[in-house]
């Protein structure tokens, strides 16, 4: 016991540096993978012991400074380990390896993303059910196969949080078919994008349904890039377009003459040329160069934070039955590029946080629903076009019921536009059935044989049905077909210019 203060202070000696307490620190880097570290530099507050030991291989010299950046070389040896006297030689090693999924290993757990790369594909069979970890997807560049049936669909979904979804990026550009990507019966939940398509291409889609997702189905056009099967052909008649458009241009300067119509003839295509806002344009439907066609059969998108189907760009979108229900904003939102258009068919749209059906078309939009029911819409109208130039609108055969903020509103102005309202059934909707915010020039407007019933511009208003029309100074090319419908009409109008017939207004 005696020798035990001797041992304590002779301790204490050999942890005292010039008076100072000695602090040991060690630090110790991991790299996830393998690197090259050609040199070490460690900076000090305070000069340096020589007592550091720093441990490297292949590269001989490391280098210790302070906080003046003097550098102080270290002159003890450091521990030597295994060296390494060649660089690391580079292999060819494949660098994705896609899971095979099969229906006796379902269900599955994805703890990071599915990349599928380009020229690669990723196939899911049928029955097999695919949980993701949080902010975990499926990421397309080449194409993704997944052929669900009937009885066995495919499901995909969260075992955390949110997981990203399926997301197509436009990089594909195999032709062959067996690079094709499609989606059949397959159930997509609780994601944050849903199912994500920035195309061309698209894959093709049949009984998909995406439910409780941020947003349920988006389709993009993200590039322009010439079609397959354009060629030199296509080239040459777009230039034979802008030699007539010039020649048009100096008929109208130098001649005043407005109205001249060219026929121009390619590929057996006779195409008229008109007139708009004082400039000429052709439109070539048959040669269209940067147009794609989409078509959704028994789509089922529900229950989404957002929007139940997104769609921007220059496209054809063809929907039949299908149902967007029950989503946070709008069912359907589209923003359409010029020489689009868009057709729903036998479809159930209803109780969606904002609009059934909002469109943002362009020039020459051809927009079509056909046979369709817009049902229990609360906070906003059933159907919303928010811009109606030079567009042809088609209503047939649908349903419209228990709308509470008004039934189909098209706001901005109308300007060289059709709209036709044909055998359809409006019942207990409050607002106007109709309205039109703003109405300039060559508006063609056609209701025929619909049905009113029970329709009230306000909860304590007796009106069975209210159009509403405004009409601004310019509108005198109005034509308001006459209206053969069962029920009451009321159009409350104002500055009106125009010449409306008797059997329009009753």
């Amino acid at each position: 016991m005696r020798m035990l203060p001797l041992l304590l202070v002779i301790l204490w000696a050999l942890i005292r540096t010039s008076g100072e307490v000695y602090k040991a620190f060690f630090t110790s880097l991991i790299f996830p993978e393998i690197h090259c570290i050609n040199a070490i530099y460690v900076d000090c507050l305070v000069p340096l012991t020589g007592a550091e030991d720093i441990m490297r291989c292949f590269r001989n010299r490391c280098y210790y400074s302070n906080k003046n950046k003097k550098k102080h070389h270290h002159g003890k040896n450091c521990a030597q380990v295994d060296g390494c006297f060649h660089e690391r030689k580079k292999r060819e090693v494949a660098v994705t390896k896609l899971p095979n999924f099969a229906s006796a290993g379902s269900p599955y757990q994805i703890q990071e993303d599915l990349i599928v790369p380009a020229n690669h594909i990723l196939r899911i069979p049928s029955s097999v059910k695919i949980a993701f970890a949080n902010n975990v997807g499926i990421i397309v560049y080449g194409a993704l196969q997944i052929n669900g049936t009937q009885h066995e669909q495919v499901s995909l979904y969260s075992y955390e949080r949110n997981w990203k979804g399926v997301l197509f990026h436009s990089i594909n550009s195999n032709k062959n078919r067996d690079y094709k990507s499609f989606l059949n019966y397959v159930n997509i939940s609780n994601s944050i994008y849903g199912l994500n398509i920035d195309g061309p291409p698209y894959p093709e889609l049949s009984h998909v349904v995406c439910d409780g997702n941020e947003n349920g189905m988006t389709i993009r056009l993200t590039h322009k890039e010439r079609a397959p099967g354009t060629d030199l052909k296509d080239i040459a008649c777009c230039t034979f377009m802008n030699m007539l458009t010039a020649a048009r241009k100096i008929l109208q300067t130098f001649f005043n003459i407005d109205h001249i119509d060219f026929l121009f003839q390619c590929e057996q295509h006779t195409v008229p040329c008109f007139t708009m806002d004082g400039l000429s344009q052709i439109h070539l439907p048959q040669m269209r160069l940067y147009f794609e066609e989409v078509i959704l059969v028994d789509a089922l998108l529900l229950s989404n934070r957002n929007d139940g189907l997104l769609v921007n760009g220059s496209l054809a979108l063809r929907i039949f039955s299908s149902q967007f229900s029950s989503n946070g904003k709008n069912g359907i939102s589209a923003q359409f590029s010029p020489n689009s258009s868009f057709e729903i068919t036998n479809s159930f749209i209803g109780s969606n946080g904002d609009a059934g059906l909002c469109i943002l078309p362009d020039y020459r939009t051809r927009i079509k629903i056909l046979a369709s029911n817009f049902t229990a819409h609360y906070y906003s109208a059933a159907v919303i076009v928010e811009k109606s130039m030079k567009i042809d609108f088609l209503l047939e055969w649908s349903h419209i019921w228990n709308n509470n903020a008004s039934g189909i509103i098209f706001k901005k102005n109308i300007s060289q536009s059709d709209i036709r309202l044909l055998n359809n059934n409006f019942t207990r909707n409050y607002g106007d059935v109709m309205h039109v915010e703003e109405i300039c020039n060559a508006a063609n407007i056609q209701m025929e044989n619909n049905r009113f019933s029970h329709n009230q511009l306000s909860k304590r208003n007796s009106m069975n049905t209210v159009i509403g029309l405004r009409i601004m100074q310019d509108g005198q090319e109005l034509q308001l077909q006459p209206i053969v419908s069962r029920g009451d009409i009321v159009i409350i109008g104002e500055d009106w210019n125009a010449r409306v017939s008797p059997d329009a207004t009753r």
